[in-house]
């Protein structure tokens, strides 16, 4: 028992990690990249259609946005749907550059760069935490599972990863036989671990 419970104290110091990775700001120089491209598709999106008016002369078709918005009648609360010219768009085909030079100072203004993580840094950090939880979380459930067997009072955590409970592991393998599944490359084998439970 004691065996378990230092190794759900680590588990659960483990998960304090993983949510700290997960909660860490992105660099400001990846955000400004990211506001870049997303003005850009705005831009775009935001551009009028001007054909109908060199064609047939009629109006400019500005770009549109659905709305969804809640009617309060009584009894009750009703949706309405309504069809609206797109303001943001519209902004960003007029003058990208100064809406980016505005949003590059909000980002500088909010970011946090001393405790960001690239995405890079981030989904390796987050790999190597979730495999060091899997391999504790795999010893405290085969711990859990001696112990039941022993009659002590012993139960697994509502939180542990399923597969450490039962002591399998999902692979990716090549099929041999590839006339068969609905896959013709490849196939999931669930492969037991050593000391997991039959």
């Amino acid at each position: 028992m004691r065996l378990a419970s230092v190794r759900r104290r680590k588990a659960r110091s483990l998960r304090d990690e993983l949510a700290g990775v997960e909660r860490a700001p992105f660099a400001s120089s990846y955000c400004k990249a990211q506001a870049r491209q997303h003005v850009e598709r705005l831009a775009e999106r935001g551009k009028p259609d001007v054909a109908a008016l060199i064609r047939f002369d009629e109006d400019i078709a500005w770009p549109k946005e659905n709305v969804r918005s809640q009617v309060y009648t009584e009894p009750q609360r009703a949706l309405a749907f309504a069809e609206l010219v797109d303001p943001v768009s519209i902004l960003a085909w007029l003058d990208p550059a100064k809406l980016i030079a505005k949003l590059d100072a909000e980002i500088d203004r909010v970011s946090d760069d001393k405790h960001a993580l690239s995405v890079e840094a981030r989904e390796m950090k987050a790999a190597e935490l979730q495999t060091a939880l899997l391999e504790i979380e795999r010893q405290e459930s085969a711990l859990v599972w001696t112990a039941q067997q022993q009659n002590l009072p012993c139960e697994h955590r509502a939180d542990c990863a399923p597969a450490a409970i039962l002591g399998v592991a999902l692979l990716t393998a090549s099929r041999t036989n590839r006339s068969t599944g609905t896959s013709p490359m490849h196939a999931y084998d669930i492969v037991g671990q050593p000391g997991a439970r039959r």
